[in-house]
């Protein structure tokens, strides 16, 4: 599978910096990231989240750009969770965005067919069960 285009431009990256400040998040309450829609570089599948950082034909700039991406879009992510969610400060327990991504890349790498935000719903999930979040 070929890698996004988008990641390999600075108009794919201002474009990336700009929409992850878009992210939505669902209620609580919500079982399944499909009630909400989430924009933005995230909004994809895990396949190609996983092909992204792990093609190995990528340059290191190429590479370095495509982490960039996903770590801003995870950013403004996990702060739309924290913001829509009254009584979370912070739902990853202060998890650095590095860690995340790399539960991110291991989860997609055994479940390709599933979306980054219900992904992201399984780690919230896991985080609220081991009252990570705050």
């Amino acid at each position: 599978m070929m890698a996004n285009p988008m990641l390999m431009t600075g108009t794919g990256l201002l474009l990336a910096l700009a929409l992850s400040a878009c992210a939505t998040t669902a209620p609580k309450d919500t079982a399944h990231s499909d009630a909400y829609r989430a924009q933005g570089w995230g909004a994809t599948s895990c396949q190609q989240l996983t092909d992204d950082l792990n093609n190995t034909a990528l340059s290191r700039k190429q590479s370095a750009a495509n982490t960039h991406l996903y770590q801003s879009w995870l950013s403004g992510f996990i702060s739309g969770v924290n913001y829509a969610w009254d009584d979370t400060y912070d739902v990853s327990g202060n998890s650095e965005v590095e860690s995340v991504l790399a539960w991110l890349n291991n989860y997609c790498a055994e479940q390709p067919e599933q979306t980054i935000p219900l992904a992201l719903h399984v780690l919230m999930q896991e985080w609220q069960r081991q009252g990570n979040s705050r």
